[in-house]
């Protein structure tokens, strides 16, 4: 008599060898292995990330992503306009000369399956932060004071401290 399996709606993660095992009068019996493998389209482990950069300073953007089937290939977009004429082998790491304003990354990725598209990583430009907005005194005493304010735009460059003049 023969037996079967079956995997109800396979994913990736199914992927792998299967054998069956069966046990006659307390000996296992074993079976040649099978080998699963769903292809389908990429899918990405990196895509372009969020970065606050200094004007005209180098900075590097990875793209990654994995079959099957293999290989993967990576196109790089610039504002929605495509950077590389040839594509790259997955990972592919862009390398940035350097901004002068705010600029939209994103890549494809390209296996005989079709294509997936990241999501797009916005590049700020970093800026001298605005100045402090509604600025109170809290409290005066003859030895001290309290203020209180709320920052103003930090132009994307965090603030690591803060000083008070008085």
């Amino acid at each position: 008599s023969a037996l079967s399996g079956s995997i109800v709606a396979a994913q990736r993660s199914d992927n792998g060898s299967y054998v069956c095992k069966l046990n006659i009068s307390g000996m296992e019996v074993v079976s040649d292995p099978i080998s699963v493998q769903l292809e389908g389209l990429p899918h990405f482990i990196r895509q372009p990330e969020k970065l606050n950069v200094t004007r005209n300073s180098p900075f590097n953007l990875t793209c990654q992503a994995v079959g099957p089937p293999e290989p993967v290939e990576i196109y790089w977009f610039r504002n929605n306009i495509r950077v590389n004429e040839k594509p790259h082998i997955s990972p592919s790491v862009l390398v940035v000369p350097g901004l002068t304003e705010a600029t939209l990354f994103s890549c494809e990725a390209h296996n005989r399956k079709g294509l997936t598209a990241s999501s797009p990583g916005l590049v700020n430009i970093k800026g001298i932060p605005s100045a402090p907005l509604r600025v109170d005194v809290l409290n005066r005493t003859g030895r001290g004071i309290v203020i209180s304010w709320v920052p103003g735009f930090d132009a994307f460059s965090f603030f690591n401290s803060c000083r008070v003049k008085v």
